[in-house]
């Protein structure tokens, strides 16, 4: 009987020989759109809460320190994309006890991450405020800001392993039910914090910290209810067996490098433009605001191809592998344009939300061109991330992601004394086309490497 059990638990948690929809890649993608869309919703949160109080370096400091902040978010978020990744691999191979301990290694190296990023915070400004080159005030707040932030640390990189596992498991209603509970608790506590007890740029970072911790409890319990769901069994050897392990730490490795490179990309354009001038910089974080959502929203098809990917390559299923991405990247491509209608049409008016000064609002509009074409630019960069983190071939996707942020360096330097603000938009737009040029040159030799000819 509990054989017959198990075997229907394997069936239900991963089954590659169902015909593969645009109705299933909704199915995955539509919940991680909706809660990823939330996320930069509340660094649009933070950046209005600031700016009713009328100051351009309140905005900027929370600017930076959320740049300091989400470098560190990103250059760790590869834990979720890679327990994504190896978790579909795991179930399309149905094989349950590998599907936990993946989640099992994956949460211990997110907790042991986050205490060294607590610990190592002073450290970390150090090094960022020698990278800013802004006004005094600005890296005051920026410092109240990220110290502060950091608290919530191992919590969030907790919760990122867990995410990840349930995306990979393609179990993302439990993820939409997640984010819009930390992302709801955080901006019910911004407000509370700045506008109720005055607390400023530091009860916005102390309103973060706290909801990851807040969001860890449930995220656990429903990790712990799907255990039981799955069947099977914790086995210390599989945990710790030496191929996984290895294979988790490789994947791990070449993602940190990768998304330390996106994540130095992003902090270069925030850097760059607190040298151009205080309202460049204060018009760039708004902007990048913006950017954000949209790149959370193309990241949802991501999810879907590393979920459905990973999963036709665990069990070696090449039609399937190839309808994947075919689908992925059509609603990649049609969310893209949905973006970029929307920051044509609406920018102006959500630019005047987001700052009262006529400044900031008047210098946000000039650069509001190149926010509209980048998810254009940047959709099929986003989709074939989630394809070859979902087949394993997260080497390729490091190599070249370090000849495109070459390409953006050398851009960079060259359009900004031409240009100023204008050339520093125009090598962010260079650097996720030089993105996804290679990554389609790629996808095709590392389908080869895992399915054959």
């Amino acid at each position: 009987m509990r054989a017959g059990l198990h075997s229907l638990n394997l069936a239900a948690m991963s089954a590659p020989s169902a015909a593969l929809s645009h109705r299933a890649v909704l199915a995955i993608a539509v919940p991680i759109v909706l809660s990823n869309a939330t996320v930069p919703l509340v660094g649009a949160v933070d950046t209005a809460v600031v700016g009713q109080l009328g100051a351009a370096e309140l905005i900027g400091g929370v600017g930076i320190g959320t740049v300091v902040a989400t470098f560190l978010i990103w250059l760790f978020g590869f834990l979720r994309s890679a327990t994504a990744g190896l978790t579909a691999r795991a179930g399309g191979a149905r094989d349950v006890d590998e599907v936990r301990a993946s989640l099992g290694r994956s949460v211990l190296i997110g907790l042991a991450l986050g205490f060294v990023l607590l610990l190592g915070a002073p450290l970390i400004w150090l090094v960022a405020s020698g990278l800013i080159a802004a006004s005094p005030e600005v890296e005051r707040h920026a410092e109240t800001y990220v110290l502060t932030r950091l608290w919530g640390a191992p919590a969030m990189m907790a919760n990122f392993a867990l995410l990840g596992w349930f995306m990979g498991r393609k179990r993302t209603s439990r993820v939409l039910m997640l984010q819009l509970f930390l992302n709801g608790t955080n901006i019910a506590l911004d407000l509370v914090f700045v506008l109720v007890w005055d607390w400023g740029v530091q009860g916005v970072a102390a309103a973060s910290a706290i909801a990851e911790w807040l969001t860890f409890v449930p995220a656990l319990a429903l990790a712990t209810r799907d255990l039981k769901a799955i069947g099977g069994a914790w086995d210390r050897g599989k945990l710790l067996a030496l191929g996984p392990v290895r294979e988790t730490l490789r994947t791990n490795s070449d993602l940190l490098i990768r998304t330390a490179f996106l994540a130095t990309a992003f902090a270069i354009v925030s850097a760059e433009s607190a040298r151009i001038g205080d309202l460049e910089l204060a018009a760039t974080t708004i902007l990048l605001n913006f950017l954000t959502i949209a790149a959370y929203g193309l990241d949802g098809f991501a999810i879907a191809a590393e979920a459905l990917a990973g999963e036709a390559t665990g069990a070696r299923d090449k039609p399937r592998f190839i309808r994947a991405v075919k689908l992925t990247a059509v609603w990649s491509a049609a969310t893209a344009l949905i973006f970029a209608l929307l920051w044509g049409m609406a920018g102006p008016s959500l630019i005047q939300v987001m700052s009262v000064a006529d400044g900031v609002r008047t210098t946000a509009l000039t650069f509001l061109p190149w926010l509209i074409i980048q998810p254009i630019v940047a959709a099929a960069c986003f989709q074939l991330d989630g394809v070859f983190i979902g087949m394993g071939a997260t080497r390729a996707m490091r190599n070249w992601m370090v000849v495109s942020f070459a390409l953006f360096v050398a851009a960079w330097q060259l359009a900004v004394p031409l240009w100023g603000a204008h050339g520093l938009w125009l090598a962010f737009n260079l650097f996720f086309a030089a993105r996804a040029v290679t990554l389609m040159i790629a996808w095709q030799r590392a389908t080869r490497e895992r399915f054959g000819a």
